[in-house]
């Protein structure tokens, strides 16, 4: 993830900000949205207001504070700077990517750049910041419920008109990013194990679950984007509206999945010899 996040960042810029397609695709995700917004409003807004700057000081401490009950100082110091790394570089680019007019009719300011999507970085972030810092036999359950947190977020902001569709799914590439840089400096600074040598069960299990639900997400929202842009039906008129939504959708939800799973993966390595010999902890409490 360390390499292949920001290039796939890169590639969604160029695609779905840079080309006429990309920005037809996206602006009619974001329309199909607006048909379905007067009734999940409420839903919507609630999910987004919990995405705030105290809730972010409080999700910091929060896993700053899980860490140092279990002991482990370099976990603790690896999730808040994937945190502050992840938001500080989502807020970087939101400042720094252009957004040309290319004379397209949009539902927002056509140069109004939004990617990536500060409210999914915050959620995502905070998801895979928990799975690094939760003891092993939680960490499945973590995952999957930051998954689904992140996913909302993200969706809730493509409902809610705030975001397209490819910001959120940058905002996730850019934990993904973060998550294999603190990943890497991990193993760098930390003396090999060689008690572990293979992933926990329910790890493995879980992992494979969410990499194969992100694998069909991704595939739907690819297949419907692909009708669409076939038929011509993101040009005009409503009939491509909800696809493209739920393409958009399925994208969201594809990234924050393949994202997690891939951090679940190998998360029992990372942790396990952060602070500390694994074989003489708790397992009930693990790496």
């Amino acid at each position: 993830m360390t390499l292949g996040a920001p290039m796939l960042v890169a590639l969604v810029y160029l695609v779905a900000v840079r080309t006429l397609r990309g920005r037809r695709l996206d602006g009619a995700s974001l329309e199909g949205a607006e048909l379905s917004r007067s009734r999940a409003a409420e839903y919507v807004e609630g999910v987004l207001d919990v995405v705030s700057v105290l809730s972010v000081l409080v999700a910091v401490l929060v896993v700053v504070a899980i860490a140092l009950l279990r002991g482990r100082r370099r976990l603790a110091v690896a999730a808040v700077a994937l945190m502050l790394g992840a938001n500080v570089t989502t807020q970087l680019l939101k400042a720094v990517l252009e957004r040309p007019d290319v004379g397209l009719r949009e539902s927002t300011p056509a140069t109004l750049n939004s990617l990536p999507s500060g409210h999914s970085t915050v959620a995502l972030s905070v998801a895979v910041a928990l799975v690094l810092v939760s003891p092993s036999a939680l960490r499945p359950v973590v995952a999957v419920l930051g998954t689904g947190y992140a996913t909302a977020t993200g969706l809730a902001s493509l409902t809610a008109g705030w975001h397209r569709p490819s910001d959120a799914v940058a905002a996730f590439l850019v934990v993904g990013g973060w998550t294999g840089l603190v990943g890497t400096a991990l193993v760098a600074t930390t003396r090999p194990d060689t008690s572990v040598d293979r992933v926990p069960e329910m790890h493995r299990r879980t992992s494979r679950r969410l990499a194969v639900a992100a694998a069909y997400l991704l595939a739907f929202g690819a297949l419907v984007a692909a009708v669409l842009l076939a038929t011509g039906l993101t040009r005009e008129g409503t009939a491509g509206l909800v696809p493209a939504y739920l393409a958009g959708g399925g994208a969201i939800a594809g990234t924050a999945a393949g994202v997690v799973a891939a951090l679940l993966a190998v998360v029992h390595q990372l942790a396990s010899g952060a602070d500390g010999d694994p074989a003489t902890s708790d397992p009930s409490s693990g790496a």
